[in-house]
């Protein structure tokens, strides 16, 4: 039977953007029909089916199409020139560089000239539809100061009222990234690598995290940048919606516009369904351009003064250390449980693939307290200290980043530091100093003075290249070469294990671990009887063809 039409008697063509809502309102509402969908978006049934099953290639396309009204994709035949163009554009606005049309107009003609055709005019024609393409409009472009004093400081503080005007605390939000070397054990030495991690080995053990935090004390699911777009490891992974964090790739595992720009677009479009109104606080980092104030109905994005982050940022003045000193207890706690059976600690560091650290990475970000986040947006001159949004300039507060931990946890690192290194106790560092080592991780590309006569002189190498350099692991560790030999062989097996270990929890006293791997099994039970019961109607329907 046909799809009723729309009310107007003409058939409707989704946006991009309400694809994309189409496709969240359906992993909101697992059980929705097809049909219950089309009525609500009032479309055709075949067009919510033909979304539903192309929903991967949808959300890709749509994190790369600034346009978010544009119903049907059109390629342009000039893509390569356009991509080239519009991150030229980028990286002139990550410099507060003011872009004019008859300047992208330039850098386009220059762009297919690198990459070998020198016919393309670059018209006024080709530039309204680059503009409408990537949502470029015309605003007015101011810069921050170079040099930051506590003048610059102060005076933030004083304009911090005027600015959070209107907003809850659960409504003020700060994000940042960090780089984090996933598997690498803490040493002295790793403080220089970090400075030096632009590539080769020590780049391919490393993550960008990327962490949204508001001074409520909440916080968003973990960000992971990892650099292969398919890791070996998530083989197994069938709907990567499903993992605690969400994961994106990029060649040099930094952030970039393209991901950042996808995130607040979800983001955004989360909030509209909730009708919420959100301040967004960030740095100026490359991959943070100016232009990114107004292009977020529901996220008045602002940044800070530039080079005094360390003063006024929430993540900075502690969360962040937190994060990393609980992840860091979780690897080494692992790699203390594994060392009698290995040669070494570095040994079992190797076997850690992407996959455990990104589950490690969420427990981590969990266990960072509500506490820490409302003292830490404290300390940063946002909240007052009935933890209310400041409505005058308040006085600098200092805060221990680690006074928040559970009693000894500090002291439980140090001596999994001691546990597991391979040097004498005067070089192994303390859990402070670990922390302090990898503070220094690059997070995005920094532009060099020459940035635009390097971005033309590799455009035409980049895109032979592009970047499909390794998705393996193989790049990473030997000792991972070969797939890890799956122990368990059925889901009857599972489940007999888990009973026994949630017996010997029992029989040890450990209550609440028994009763959360008890939750954990009846999970399992429960699947394994959904795959019964539709293995046995499968059965029934080739048995009526037969």
């Amino acid at each position: 039977m046909a799809s009723r039409p729309s009310a107007t008697g003409k058939r409707k063509d989704l946006s991009a953007s309400e694809k994309v809502q189409v496709i969240e309102y359906k992993k909101e509402n697992p059980s929705a029909g097809v049909r219950s969908i089309a009525k609500k978006f009032d479309c055709s049934k075949s067009q919510i089916q033909s979304i539903l099953a192309k929903k991967d290639e949808i959300l890709e396309h749509y994190g790369a199409n600034k346009n978010a009204h544009c119903k049907r994709a059109r390629l342009s035949q000039l893509k390569n020139v356009d991509e080239a163009t519009y991150e030229w554009y980028q990286k002139a606005r990550s410099k507060n560089i003011p872009v004019t049309g008859p300047m992208l107009q330039e850098k386009a003609k220059r762009a297919n000239e690198e990459l070998g055709d020198a016919t393309f005019k670059a018209s006024n024609g080709w530039l309204d539809r680059f503009k409408k393409r990537y949502n470029i409009t015309s605003k007015v472009i101011s810069g921050e100061a170079g040099g930051v004093s506590e003048e610059t400081v102060a005076s933030w503080k004083e304009r911090l009222p005027s600015i959070l005007s209107g907003y809850s605390p659960e409504n003020v939000l700060n994000m940042d990234e960090t780089g984090q070397f996933y598997r690498a054990l803490p040493n002295r030495s790793l403080a220089e690598v970090s400075k030096q991690c632009t590539g080769g080995k020590k780049s391919k053990e490393r993550v960008t995290c990327a962490f949204f935090v508001n001074a409520a004390g909440g916080s968003e699911e973990p960000i992971v940048i990892g650099k292969s777009k398919s890791p070996r490891c998530f083989k197994a992974i069938k709907d990567r919606s499903q993992l605690p964090c969400s994961y994106f790739s990029q060649a040099k595992s930094w952030m970039d516009f393209n991901i950042l720009d996808e995130v607040l677009s979800k983001l955004n479009r989360k909030l509209a369904r909730k009708q919420r109104n959100v301040i967004l606080f960030l740095d100026n980092a490359p991959c943070h351009p100016p232009d990114m104030k107004g292009k977020y109905d529901h996220i008045k994005i602002v940044f800070f003064p530039a080079n005094c982050t360390s003063r006024l940022q929430p993540l900075d003045l502690g969360i962040i250390q937190a994060f990393k000193l609980k992840y860091m207890k979780l690897m080494l706690t692992h790699v203390v449980s594994k060392i009698d059976d290995c040669n070494s600690a570095t040994e079992v560091c190797k076997s850690v693939d992407l996959l455990q650290a990104i589950r490690w990475i969420a427990q981590a970000w969990e266990s960072v307290s509500e506490s820490t986040i409302k003292k830490c947006f404290a300390k940063a001159g946002i909240l007052s200290a009935d933890e209310s949004l400041v409505a005058f300039p308040a006085d600098h507060r200092e805060f221990d980043p680690f006074e928040d931990l559970d009693s000894g946890e500090l002291v439980q690192v140090n001596s999994l530091l001691s546990d597991t290194s391979s040097v004498s106790e005067s070089d192994t560092p303390s859990a402070v100093e670990a922390l302090e080592a990898t503070s220094t991780l690059p997070t995005c590309k920094e532009l060099s003075a020459n940035w635009e006569e390097e971005f033309f002189s590799t455009l035409s190498a980049s895109t032979s290249q592009n970047s499909e350099e390794d998705d393996s692991d193989d790049d990473i560790v030997k000792i991972t070469a070969q797939p890890k030999e799956v122990k368990i062989k059925s889901m009857k097996e599972a489940m007999s294990m888990l009973e026994d270990v949630t017996e010997y929890l029992t029989d040890e006293n450990l209550t609440d671990m028994a009763n959360n791997l008890s939750r954990v099994l009846s999970k399992v039970q429960s699947t394994w009887l959904a795959q019964r019961l539709n293995a046995a109607t499968q059965t029934k329907v080739t048995d009526f063809f037969k």
